[in-house]
């Protein structure tokens, strides 16, 4: 019975959409996009500290990972740019002090190793010309 009634219901709120919108449906749907878009960047502003923020501070330019890469090669560039490593954070779990760069002497963070160290300044140059996250996170 409950199945009847969610398709009956479906079915009444598609027919009330083609009675209000019958000449423009793609538009209705395109201002609810623009509502929900706008819902959510107001939310998404709400937390500039957030580690994605700096990376997308406007939703609208989340790129999706092209399909080429596998599950595990997705997850692990999604936290290589929000910053999370086991390298790097399993002081948080472990209750120990944050790590610090043995050779900067500074906190260890995937930016840090992938953008300034200069242990690493060779193999930046010569795999990339990056010089900041955020540049890491376009190309």
């Amino acid at each position: 019975m409950e199945i009847l009634k969610s398709i009956f219901l479906q079915k009444l709120l598609h027919y009330l959409l083609l009675l209000t919108f019958p000449s423009q449906p793609l538009t209705f749907f395109v201002n609810v996009d623009s509502v929900i878009q706008n819902k959510w960047q107001s939310r998404w502003n709400l937390h500039p500290k957030n580690n994605l923020y700096k990376i997308y501070p406007n939703v609208s330019t989340l790129p999706p990972l092209p399909n080429t890469f596998t599950r595990k090669e997705q997850t692990t560039l999604n936290r290589l740019l929000i910053g999370h490593s086991h390298l790097t954070h399993s002081y948080l779990i472990n209750k120990d002090p944050a790590p610090t760069c043995e050779h900067c002497k500074c906190i260890l963070t995937v930016e840090h190793i992938l953008c300034t160290c200069t242990t690493y300044e060779h193999n930046r140059k010569q795999y990339s010309t990056f010089t900041h996250i955020i540049a890491f996170s376009e190309t």
